[in-house]
């Protein structure tokens, strides 16, 4: 699970800017404060991942309307010459499965922090593209491996800090490969070891391969050179006089594959619904996947809708909710005297007041825009959703109601992590109201308990050339611990007598 997103020289974030992430977050501002900017970095993550680039434009996974430029745009004031930061905490809880924490490294938070811009010290001008340039892997606080490039997409490593036995960590690095030991085996070995980026994932190259080798092969000759490359201390406190052989590169080489894959589960888990969803046609059979907004339009949630029951079950439990009198029932309708024609698949909407059957194309705006954000909470499990605007075109009770089923999504048993970038008094009010009701023991019966800790709820600030955001941290009574920036929606008060 994300804890924590940290932001440097992306887009409007000047200065180190902090989002805390909890399984409900909210972020408010004005229009074009920054909001959508920290959603933008995560899907430029998985993009960085998927593709190996961090030159995009669009990213096929905010759909056409998704448009960063490229990386000389996304730089804060279009300056190529800075560095974008990007820091990602998580934590393996909520059941979510960790190659690290199967591993050898046990935790409660691991932390990547990555320095993205352009080597300047590698090819000419015209063909220099942006890359990771440092990588720093830290768990508990305590750094683990530290990388800096060398050309580009080729790093080495300025620390490594593996575990020995079950519980000890020892260095491997700076301190330990001092110049004083320049000709000692284990210099030599540190020297050669290089890693490549994909995107943010890292991986050993092809050159430790040779060095395992290296390592099955050695003799006791070179094992003792390596040994006297450590410290007699350093010998003594890790127990290394007890190996047969310098088991910390193979450790390493394991250490990578699982924190990478780690890392890549982590963004593979990251989905996106954009602020104007698409309508499809009548007839479902028609939906097309190749569709550039597939995933950010909620095309699909659509797909999801057609083809499983317990997600229609899901979208009629939450239109219940929202007090949306429809019930979502799939038809086939084929062409009468022909049992050769394509069948067409059909949403109907009965309205259980009249038993009219309507198609999502006769309903009001704001029922074919809520169906995709319905849906989409009920078929993803432990995810990572980010959501743009979900209470658009939403009556303000509808919106209110609509915070009952974020909360039932990340706090129920689908374990969603909810990112909400939206404009709603309503929506925050409903979910504060919950912490206040669990805090005095009178929830609504079958509604999930909403603690503090449940919520991050931050406020982007546009200032004169930089965002800032601001940490709006809730009490057990529902309130906030600091002033909301420029009174919780306080343009309400200028309009009343």
């Amino acid at each position: 699970m994300l804890r924590q997103l940290s932001l440097t020289n992306f887009k409007p974030f000047g200065d180190r800017q902090v989002i805390p992430v909890a399984p409900l977050t909210l972020i408010f501002g004005a229009n074009s404060s920054g909001k959508s900017s920290i959603i933008q970095s995560l899907l430029l993550g998985q993009h960085a991942c998927e593709t190996g680039s961090f030159e995009a434009s669009h990213i096929r996974a905010g759909g056409e309307a998704m448009d960063l430029g490229g990386y000389r745009q996304y730089v804060h004031q279009h300056d190529t010459s800075r560095v974008v930061e990007l820091g990602i905490e998580w934590s393996p809880d909520l059941g979510i499965e960790s190659a690290l924490a199967r591993g050898q490294v046990k935790f409660k938070t691991a932390r990547a922090d990555y320095h993205i811009g352009i080597n300047r010290n590698t090819g000419s001008t015209d063909v220099r593209q942006p890359g990771v340039l440092e990588f720093k892997f830290s768990v508990d606080g305590v750094p683990i491996l530290e990388l800096t490039s060398t050309e580009e997409q080729v790093l080495r490593p300025t620390r490594v800090n593996l575990v020995a036995g079950k519980t000890d960590l020892f260095e491997l690095g700076p301190s330990v490969f001092g110049s004083d030991k320049g000709s000692s085996g284990g210099a030599k070995l540190a020297s050669r070891l290089r890693f490549r980026m994909k995107g943010l994932i890292p991986s050993t190259c092809d050159r430790v391969e040779d060095l395992l080798l290296w390592r099955k092969s050695s003799s006791d000759a070179r094992l003792e050179e390596f040994r006297e490359s450590f410290s007699e201390k350093l010998m003594d406190e890790h127990n290394l006089n007890n190996y047969n052989q310098p088991d910390w590169l193979m450790n390493l080489s394991c250490f990578v594959e699982d924190m990478a894959s780690d890392l890549a589960d982590l963004f593979r888990q990251i989905s996106y619904l954009g602020p104007l969803r698409m309508m499809p046609s009548r007839y479902l059979t028609e939906l097309d996947a190749g569709n550039p907004n597939w995933n950010a339009g909620g095309g699909c949630a659509w797909e999801q809708l057609k083809n499983k029951s317990e997600v229609r079950n899901a979208v009629n439990k939450g239109l219940s909710v929202l007090e949306m009198p429809y019930e979502i029932k799939v038809r086939e309708l084929v062409e009468a005297g022909d049992p050769t024609a394509q069948k067409l698949i059909s949403l109907s909407l009965i309205d259980p007041r009249s038993q009219i059957s309507l198609s999502h194309r006769d309903v009001g705006i704001g029922v074919s825009q809520v169906i995709p954000v319905i849906a989409t909470l009920a078929g993803m499990k432990r995810h990572l959703i980010a959501i743009e605007q979900p209470e658009i075109h939403l009556h303000p009770a509808a919106q209110a109601k609509l915070g009952d089923l974020f909360i039932e999504s990340a706090l129920g048993p689908n374990r969603n992590t909810l990112l909400l970038e939206t404009h709603s008094e309503h929506l925050i009010l409903r979910i504060l109201r919950r912490v206040r009701e669990t805090s005095e023991g009178n929830l609504p019966s079958g509604a999930a308990p909403v603690k503090p800790d449940d919520m991050s709820v931050v406020f982007v600030d546009q200032k004169s050339t930089d965002s800032v955001v601001h940490q709006l941290p809730v009490t057990p009574d529902g309130d906030f611990t600091v002033p909301w920036p420029g009174g919780f929606f306080a343009e309400r008060l200028q309009d009343l007598p």
